[in-house]
């Protein structure tokens, strides 16, 4: 794995054998006896995060690495379709963090962290916040 500028690159090796693929296409069940399958991939992926909405999206770009092994006609189509994927922005919901209530002394406060940023760099992967702190005031007594 290596982590740089706001991009991810790994390679990956996926074996299987009597693999079958189950989904839903429309209202349609579909089973795929794929069999066997051994391919190798190297993938980079760039990222971006957007504070209004929240999202981090993630763009792939993978390249099959050629392969010695026999892999069937259905496992060697759906590898061909794998380009289909490349330079599409998936975006990852990023929750918002739950407030955080600690004491300092005598007193209570709120902290509420916004998310202002996510990125990579030197194989570090940074989440930038701006926190917000809030004095809570006791309860009147009854």
């Amino acid at each position: 794995l290596k982590i740089g500028y706001n991009t991810v690159a790994f390679d990956m090796n996926i074996r299987g054998s009597n693999i079958k693929l189950a989904t839903q296409l429309g209202n349609q069940a579909l089973l795929m006896d794929i069999g066997n399958f051994n391919a190798a991939f190297s993938c980079n992926a760039s990222l971006h995060y957007d504070p209004a909405k929240r999202m981090l999206y993630i763009t792939p770009y993978i390249l099959q690495k050629p392969n010695k092994n026999k892999v069937n006609a259905l496992a060697d189509n759906l590898l061909k379709a794998l380009p289909l994927i490349n330079g599409v922005d998936y975006p990852i919901d990023i929750p918002k963090i739950q407030p955080v209530i600690t004491q300092i002394s005598s007193e209570q406060f709120n902290i509420d962290m916004e998310i202002t940023n996510i990125h990579t760099e030197n194989d570090t992967v940074f989440i930038n916040g701006w926190p917000r702190f809030k004095k809570i005031m006791p309860s009147p007594p009854e």
